[in-house]
């Protein structure tokens, strides 16, 4: 995590439409109709797939994009952080007092473990074998990817390989020029000014 908005939002209402499927507990919006053209795949912020936002936006893309819209495991059941950690989002303007930041570093020490288990190696490489049993099994024509927060900086590093054709990259954490440099695809930014 790179900021205390990392820890920052709301919870949605709604319950999820889609499901858990057997290709690596990934979960699964199906579209309305099914299609093997395309597909999305939806990387996630740090609080990953037990947090309902993902996977209440993944059902809504995939009605709105009329494509499935898959929201893979990347953290293998142990995000960054859990959901009861959430707070609750600052009004817009407001500045964040200065010991809110050293409750947030602190407040951080316990995520070392997932940090680590779920670094970029790592979950590049969970991925790209997500990516490879996908195919295998619906042999979409084009994948995309949007990600937000950590899953931003995912979807950053994926547009350099050759598993996505296009990809949308959403307020990312961390990245480097050569990450950048090394984008193949199409890409979008979507980044938020900073407070």
């Amino acid at each position: 995590m790179s900021c205390p908005d990392c820890k920052a939002g709301t919870i949605l209402e709604g319950e999820p439409t889609g499901v858990i499927s057997n290709i690596d507990g990934a979960y699964l919006a199906a579209a309305p109709e099914p299609t093997t053209k395309r597909a999305v795949l939806l990387f996630t912020d740090a609080f990953g797939l037990p947090l309902v936002n993902s996977r209440l936006i993944a059902d809504s893309y995939a009605k709105k994009l009329s494509c499935d819209v898959w929201i893979p495991d990347i953290f293998a059941g142990k995000p960054l952080i859990g959901v009861d950690q959430i707070e609750m989002q600052r009004r817009a303007g407001e500045k964040r007092p200065f010991l809110s930041l050293i409750r947030f570093y602190l407040s951080m020490i316990p995520s070392i473990p997932a940090l680590i288990a779920s670094r970029p190696a790592v979950v590049d490489k969970r991925l790209t074998a997500f990516i490879a049993k996908l195919q295998a099994e619906k042999q979409y024509e084009q994948i995309g990817a949007f990600g937000f927060c950590y899953g931003g900086s995912t979807a950053c590093r994926m547009a350099g390989t050759d598993l996505l054709k296009s990809a949308v990259i959403c307020h990312p954490g961390p990245v480097g020029l050569d990450t950048i440099k090394a984008i193949k695809i199409p890409v979008s930014w979507v980044c938020a000014e900073g407070t």
